[in-house]
């Protein structure tokens, strides 16, 4: 991805994603990692929009934080509705090569890890539910 003025641009998706729409109803807050705090408060876009971004960038990284904010409610027609508004054949096939990745037990480990989450029953079905919710996105994305 690449940040423009006014816009973010996927270039393998061929779209840019406006960034009125991301910095809508952002919060200011400090952003706590795994490593610290940051001293000051900072925009962070709203659930939505990172959905948005981090599901179409499609990344391994991006899919992981994704499912780290899964329990995150989130209006799932905004996501739909902004994707729609930006269809193209090259978002479609990008969502989809996403959706497809989510099979894979790797993607699930992985995020695991990186969430520092035991493996458990609890665990795969909240796995299971994020890739639900994918699923859900994408295939209201192809069938409008």
């Amino acid at each position: 991805m690449d940040v423009l003025v006014g816009y973010v641009r996927d270039r393998e998706a061929l779209v840019d994603l406006p960034e009125l729409w991301i910095s809508k109803n952002c919060r200011v807050q400090h952003l706590i990692t795994l490593t610290g705090k940051t001293s000051n408060r900072i925009p962070i876009a709203c659930p939505e929009a990172l959905w948005a971004l981090k599901l179409q960038s499609g990344r391994d990284h991006d899919i992981t934080d994704l499912f780290s904010i899964s329990k995150t409610k989130i209006d799932v027609n905004e996501v739909v509705n902004v994707f729609i508004s930006l269809k193209s054949k090259s978002l479609v096939d990008k969502l989809i090569k996403t959706s497809k990745k989510l099979r894979f037990d790797k993607l699930y480990e992985d995020s695991m890890s990186r969430t520092e989450t035991k493996r458990t029953d609890k665990s795969k079905n909240d796995w299971n539910r994020f890739i639900n919710q994918v699923q859900h996105i994408v295939s209201k994305v192809i069938e409008t």
